[in-house]
């Protein structure tokens, strides 16, 4: 994985962002809550653009174990096993007075059969390395959109960050204003000063302007129609299928606007693969429930991940649709979908509230 590296303003204070630099042991054991600033920018990208790459990780386990795959190649590995070695499984090469492992060693010892055995495996090893790299080719799309994240930085994060680049001023006005808004819409959890996950929502609304500015650009002439196809999941989003090139979205506003309805998308995601297993997406997901500005909190997830589902279900979201993915091989075959998830505040909690 190539990290990416923010310019020099980014690295006011702690770490930058190399998620292959360990976690300092001497630093103190504390658990911090704070949100995206300059001096964590960089590891936040880099955190989300290896939470893909994991998301890649978990697909391609999933399509080797699935019954599918399974079944494919049950069969074709015994029908190779029946035509090499078929002709060899007789009474004269198994007598029953004889135990198998003798009989075994005893064709061993024939070298047409070690010939014709050496070509099922040759074959057997073939067909199984054909199928991975071909299974591995079908999740591709995900690392092209991780790649393609410091691209896509408004899609993720609601903001480009050039107002960082450009200075670290706290009395300059746009870091102000966008300072004010990733305090709003950023979380940021460190265990030993280090940034170890992070969530960003967005205005639903503003997640839907931009993605159908997107779609927009895609269906149009030119270099236009050689990007992604299928619909897009979100920081969790991920586009379905990858092709030649990229578009950047090319929104201009540097910060988003509150939710007028408290309708609220996480775009935004990035955990430390050690401590996936330990809760810290159920705590994230506590943390952006916990304001009072949402009354609705979208999320999306793919099919394959289990256990963020079980972990949306538990914290209390439900289904609310289900977008199969448009390629012949995942959404045809394998059924890999985007299941679109919402949590709404209960009614009594909105009244009190209004």
């Amino acid at each position: 994985m190539s990290f990416y590296k923010m310019p020099d303003v980014s690295k006011t204070d702690g770490p930058v962002g190399d998620l292959r630099t360990p976690i300092n042991k001497e630093a103190p054991p504390t658990i911090a809550t704070k949100y995206i600033r300059p001096n964590n920018v960089g590891i936040a990208i880099n955190l989300q653009m290896d939470y893909l790459l994991m998301k890649k990780s978990q697909l391609m386990k999933y399509l080797l174990g699935s019954k599918i795959t399974l079944t494919v190649l049950i069969t074709i590995l015994s029908y190779l096993a029946n035509d090499k070695l078929g002709s060899y499984y007789s009474v004269y090469n198994f007598p029953a007075e004889r135990e198998t492992w003798k009989s075994i060693l005893q064709l061993l010892l024939i070298d047409m059969f070690k010939e014709d055995l050496f070509n099922f495996l040759l074959q057997s090893a073939m067909v199984i390395g054909l199928t991975c790299v071909a299974l591995y080719y079908k999740t591709g799309f995900l690392k092209f959109e991780s790649d393609d994240v410091p691209k896509n930085l408004e899609r993720y994060f609601g903001t480009d960050f050039k107002v960082f680049q450009k200075t670290n001023s706290p009395n300059d006005k746009a870091f102000k204003t966008l300072d004010k808004q990733l305090q709003k819409e950023s979380k940021v959890i460190s265990y030993r000063e280090v940034p170890i996950a992070f969530v960003v929502k967005q205005d639903k609304a503003v997640v839907e302007k931009l993605e159908s500015t997107t779609a927009n650009i895609k269906t149009g002439s030119g270099e236009a129609n050689k990007d992604e196809t299928g619909s897009e999941t979100s920081g969790t989003k991920s586009s379905k299928k990858k092709t030649t090139t990229t578009t950047t979205t090319t929104a201009t506003s540097t910060a988003t606007p509150a939710s007028e309805d408290g309708s609220y998308q996480i775009t935004g995601l990035g955990i430390r693969r050690v401590y996936i297993k330990s809760g810290i997406l159920n705590e994230l997901l506590l943390l952006e429930l916990k304001d009072p500005r949402v009354k609705k909190l979208y999320m999306d997830v793919y099919s394959f991940e289990k256990n963020d589902i079980e972990i949306l279900t538990k914290a209390g979201f439900v289904l609310e649709s289900e977008t199969t993915l448009k390629d012949l091989i995942l959404g045809g075959i394998f059924r890999i979908s985007v299941k679109h998830f919402v949590w709404v505040k209960p009614e009594q909690l909105v009244n009190m509230k209004s």
